[in-house]
């Protein structure tokens, strides 16, 4: 059995069909809450691909004769990435260049976001009435559903309902101009937050797509018996950054003073120390981080103590690449389960008759490279979040 794409371009709106593309040199990635990324190109070998790709990359911004910047193009078209009938993200575009070097046939690139990025693109405009003690999530859903009260913003979201225990206190403003895509990431990544996600699958029956919102408290996904060693490893990173890092956080918010003709003085979080590396005998190593438009102290306490949780120290990220097969049950929509890597090399030898490199990590990124032209191999290179070996 071979590994097959399928990429298909289709309104972000309505999700009505436009063409399939025959992409090249694709690499798309998904992220847990942050935006993921496409990058393709094609190229026009002849008239009949150029009209083809021309009805997602207009030639013009307005011609009655074709596709025009009206109907298709970067900003309101989407690409659904297929992999053996299986729907692997969806991915808004952004950008494209249309360019020639020499004699060599034209190309077109494209440059694309998951969904998650258009959410950052919508400004709120109107006040959104004021939570006190409402669940975190709840909040999240009202704020989507806000969004999408507007025709021209409404993607047809689904959302996951239940509760994740956790209540906060939120006040939304029209005049701060903030994102919807940012106020959802800032109610996300404080301590006891939650995690998020927008995916999209296909109903097996009839084909249709849907799109949902989906989230986990405090993560997503589970503990799964996914296992990648020896010929199935191609590659593996670690990083190890101190500088991304820190042994004492603070945050700070809006501006707390109300005389224009004196100086701005922010309002800030408590001083929260990365406790376990103050006691191993870490230095001091300050982080602060700005949070402009928050205007609670207790908020900006949140921030800090789920800084000073989960960046303490040398911030290390992990990667591998690894190989899957072509029926494999692994995908992007496995984002947040646990896999386990099993590495046997110089640096990780065999002890006492076992690999010494034996860890289960929790999967949030995923990159993906289909077959090219360039590189006969299918590549997926998962990026892990530091946990607790099992």
């Amino acid at each position: 059995m071979s590994v097959t794409y399928r990429y298909v371009a289709a309104d972000l709106l309505t999700d009505a069909y436009i063409t399939d593309l025959p992409l090249q040199d694709v690499t798309f990635t998904r992220r847990i809450i942050e935006p993921g990324t496409l990058s393709a190109s094609v190229e026009i070998p002849d008239a009949v691909m150029a009209d083809r790709v021309a009805k997602v990359i207009p030639r013009h911004p307005v011609d009655p004769g074709e596709p025009d910047g009206l109907s298709t193009g970067p900003g309101r078209t989407v690409i659904h990435v297929y992999r053996n009938g299986v729907i692997w993200g969806t991915y808004l575009i952004w950008s494209a260049s249309v360019q020639q070097q020499g004699r060599a046939n034209p190309k077109v690139t494209i440059q694309g976001s998951t969904l998650e990025s258009y959410l950052g693109h919508v400004i709120i405009r109107q006040d959104i009435p004021s939570f006190a003690g409402v669940d975190q999530v709840e909040i999240a859903r009202q704020l989507i559903t806000h969004m999408q009260s507007d025709p021209q913003a409404d993607l047809g979201i689904t959302l996951q309902p239940g509760m994740s225990g956790a209540v906060r206190d939120r006040t939304y403003l029209g005049t701060e101009a903030a994102s919807y895509g940012q106020r959802l990431t800032e109610l996300a990544q404080v301590d006891d937050g939650f995690e998020w996600l927008i995916d999209t699958s296909v109903d097996a029956g009839t084909g249709v797509r849907s799109k949902r919102w989906k989230w986990g408290y405090p993560t997503l996904g589970s503990t799964t018996g996914y296992v990648f060693k020896g010929d199935d490893v191609l590659s593996w990173q670690e990083d190890i950054d101190a500088l991304r890092g820190g042994t004492q956080w603070q945050t700070r918010g809006e501006s707390t003073n109300t005389d224009v003709a004196a100086g701005s003085i922010p309002l800030t979080s408590l001083i929260t120390p990365a406790q376990d590396y103050i006691d191993a005998g870490w230095p001091r190593l300050d982080q602060t981080v700005d949070y402009s438009t928050v205007s609670e102290q207790d908020t900006l306490d949140n921030y800090a103590a789920f800084l000073a949780a989960n960046r303490g120290g040398a911030v290390r990220v992990h990667r591998a690449t690894v190989r899957l097969g072509p029926g494999t049950s692994f995908s992007p929509g496995n984002l947040g389960d646990y896999v386990r890597i099993m590495l046997v090399n110089a640096w990780w030898p065999v002890r006492s008759g076992v690999a010494s490199f034996s860890k289960s990590w929790r999967v949030i990124g995923i990159d993906v490279r289909p077959v090219s032209r360039s590189d006969g191999q299918e590549q997926c290179t998962l990026t892990f979040e530091e946990s607790v070996d099992s």
